[in-house]
């Protein structure tokens, strides 16, 4: 199986994988759908159901911002999503933001607390550092290029925080949340047709449960990575992510409330809700332990839980 990075602007560029400055290209020419979101029902998470970020207040939008793009829809210059770990500090995919340009990244609007991204509501962010693991020698973990990255994760540090509550990663004493068969939820903007540059209007959920790695093994042989990677499908078949929904939250309900237990990685390039996704491990203990020292120093904040007991 062929696997394709999940970020909007990767319609044409599945074989060549993780360039986002594509999504840029890409995003500045978008047009079509009705902003209104009610013709487009259909659209994002594949079969997810209309959703409100009240439920979801952790859930932001990764927005391109620039010259001249304050006339234009936050929904036409959508590409990502996050998770907002700390008040100052949002979780996303690596391959959403590895590539762009220090101007790129400084215009880079973060949107707090909004359902409809075509709306005003909700609060705004620039950015004012990102941060990835890397290696002894000083390189990125995350590789650009790969169909099945690996360290595909990246934090923002915001310029001012955000007024919404941030969620919690799964801590070590939580790890039943991330167990084969547990449901989890996924949430998002995206598109289901590949071939479709508009995403969603309005946020998206869908129901995942979490698969054996063996499941994801075979699709793409040693590239899946379980230390770092993890293994999705669709309850029946029938639910998944698509383009646009990089860098989201994967959570998992513990007793006390929700937790972050993944980011939207790579998936089928057609979006196929019978094939299954990947995301990144963010509650497994290599990529939870970088989140949280780095969390620690640049914003004060342990963003681990640790008290709760999953879900049957």
């Amino acid at each position: 199986m062929v696997f394709g990075a999940h970020s909007a602007g990767f319609r044409a560029l599945i074989s060549c994988g993780l360039a986002l400055l594509a999504a840029f290209v890409l995003l500045a020419g978008q047009a079509g759908a009705d902003d209104s979101g009610e013709g487009n029902a259909g659209v994002s998470i594949i079969n997810g159901s209309g959703t409100s970020a009240a439920d979801w207040p952790w859930q932001v939008a990764l927005v391109a911002g620039g010259p001249g793009s304050g006339s234009t829809s936050a929904r036409k210059r959508y590409f990502c999503s996050g998770s907002l770990i700390a008040r100052d500090l949002v979780l996303t995919a690596a391959h959403c933001v590895a590539e762009l340009r220090p101007s790129q990244l400084n215009s880079l609007q973060i949107i707090s607390g909004r359902t409809r991204l075509s709306s005003n509501s909700g609060s705004r962010s620039r950015v004012k550092s990102r941060l990835m693991p890397r290696n002894k020698s000083g390189r990125f973990k995350y590789q650009g290029g790969s169909f099945s990255p690996a360290w595909d994760i990246a934090l923002l540090r915001l310029r001012r925080p955000l007024p919404a509550e941030p969620i919690k990663l799964a801590g070590a004493a939580e790890k039943g949340a991330v167990a084969p068969g547990s449901r989890v939820k996924t949430t998002g903007w995206g598109v289901t047709d590949p071939m479709n540059r508009l995403g969603s209007n309005r946020l998206k959920v869908a129901g995942q449960v979490v698969l054996p790695d063996a499941v994801c093994r075979r699709d793409t042989g040693r590239s899946y990575q379980t230390k770092t990677m993890l293994c999705l499908g669709g309850p029946a078949g029938n639910t998944s992510t698509c383009f646009g929904d990089s860098g989201g939250p994967l959570v998992a309900r513990v007793s006390t409330g929700w937790r972050l237990i993944g980011v939207t990685s790579f998936g089928d390039p057609f979006c196929n809700p019978i094939a299954p996704s990947v995301d990144a491990k963010a509650s497994g203990k290599a990529i939870r332990g970088w989140i949280r020292r780095t969390a620690i120093r640049v914003s004060g904040v342990d963003p681990v839980g640790f008290d709760g007991k999953a879900q049957p």
